[in-house]
């Protein structure tokens, strides 16, 4: 084999490596996350009380659970690059050569950008841009309002405060995401 063929097989198959540490660690973060949300669920099964609050705090983490279960399936994450990237370089068999099995990959990820805007808004990795956000964002401010206890002063100001700083969050992420969509950036 040539030197050019040596380096980029090396470079292959140091890419599917590190792409599959980076999975093997989510598939456990992932894991872990699926059974604390099932403990979560279960208790929250088995209290007396059942309000629309609650209501609305099961829908906020089955919504988190379904964005991060279509982050982690969805067409430009990790396990989609990862399958990409084994089927470009080693299971190629129309293309016999390494190099243009490499020009194959890099264009296939070229063209997994046309579903960005979908994953951009739906991504759990996409900065701080995204469904996920802004409803991580209510929760930490019902959160801070439920520790703040009803009989304090300032509820109202607590509750217009950490309204105003979703509401500005979900304006910025979206002037930021359309701004990133249109290449302006």
């Amino acid at each position: 084999m040539s030197p050019e063929t040596v380096a980029v097989l090396l470079f292959v198959g140091k890419s599917i490596q590190n792409s599959l540490m980076v999975i093997m660690v989510q598939l456990v973060l992932y894991g872990l996350y699926v059974v604390f949300m099932i403990v979560t669920l279960y208790v929250i099964a088995r209290r007396p009380e059942k309000t629309w609050r609650i209501f609305w705090f099961v829908v906020a983490l089955i919504t988190t659970l379904a964005i991060v279960t279509f982050d982690w399936n969805a067409p430009t994450g990790e396990l989609a690059v990862f399958k990409s990237m084994v089927d470009r370089y080693l299971l190629d068999q129309n293309t016999l050569s390494i190099f243009d099995r490499t020009d194959n990959f890099y264009a296939v990820a070229d063209s997994a950008k046309s579903s960005k805007m979908l994953t951009t808004w739906l991504s759990a990795n996409s900065a701080d841009v995204g469904l996920l956000y802004i409803i991580s964002d209510i929760l930490a401010s019902w959160r801070a309002t439920a520790i703040w206890g009803p009989g304090r002063r300032g509820r109202v100001q607590l509750h217009l405060g950490l309204g105003f700083l979703v509401v500005v969050a979900f304006c910025g992420s979206s002037l930021g995401w359309a701004v990133s969509m249109c290449g302006l950036n």
